[in-house]
This record gives structure tokens, C-alpha cells and sequence, in this order.
């Protein structure tokens, strides 16, 4: 919810950060789910293979192609905006704890 109102504000400025962030959201998305594939792979592997050591950088370049994006068509994407894309979950993340986080009372 938070990020469709700072889109809606963005979007009132300018066009090339809303799509900016929404690129951001994609590939964050994209790669959330390629970790969760490779945690799955690890937990059921029996041995270790080349993929184990290449699964982090294939990881980075995921994470590096919205930002190639952003610098190969300025006209389209904002790169402030596909910043803020990839780093939404991560703020959200430490938003959530400082706010509203969950209390262990044990």
C-alpha cells in the first residue's frame, strides 16, 4: 500500500520514476523467488556442484540488470526509481520491525 502512494506522488512528478520503481519491484520479486529456489536446491542436494558457486553471482546479475536498464534507456526508467524499487523490500523489512514488529513476551 505504501508503495502505491508513493508511486501516485512520483507519478505526478514524473513518469520515468514511477516505471523506474516498478522495474525495481520486478526484478526484487525475480530474484526473491531465485533465492528461495536456490535455498531449495541446497537443502536437497547431496553433493556440491558448480551451480553452488555460481548461484550468487547469477544472483547479482539479476539484481544489476535494472540498473543496466535504467542507464541503457534514460528516456523510459529513472535510475532513482529502479533504486527504490530494489531496495522497497529491504526498507519495508527494517519499516516493519521499528513499527510495527511483532513483541516476544516468552
Amino acid at each position: 500500500m505504501l508503495i502505491l502512494i508513493i508511486m501516485g506522488i512520483v507519478l505526478l512528478l514524473d513518469y520515468r520514476i514511477s516505471l523506474g520503481i516498478l522495474l525495481g519491484l520486478l526484478f526484487t520479486f525475480f530474484h526473491q523467488k531465485f533465492l528461495e529456489f536456490r535455498v531449495d536446491a541446497l537443502i536437497r542436494a547431496s553433493e556440491v556442484s558448480v551451480l553452488t558457486y555460481l548461484g550468487p553471482l547469477l544472483g547479482i546479475v539479476l539484481l544489476s540488470l535494472p540498473m543496466l536498464l535504467c542507464f541503457l534507456l534514460p528516456q523510459i526508467f529513472h535510475w532513482s526509481g529502479v533504486l527504490i524499487g530494489l531496495l522497497y523490500s529491504k526498507m519495508f523489512m527494517y519499516i516493519e520491525a521499528f513499527i510495527g514488529g511483532k513483541k516476544n513476551d516468552d
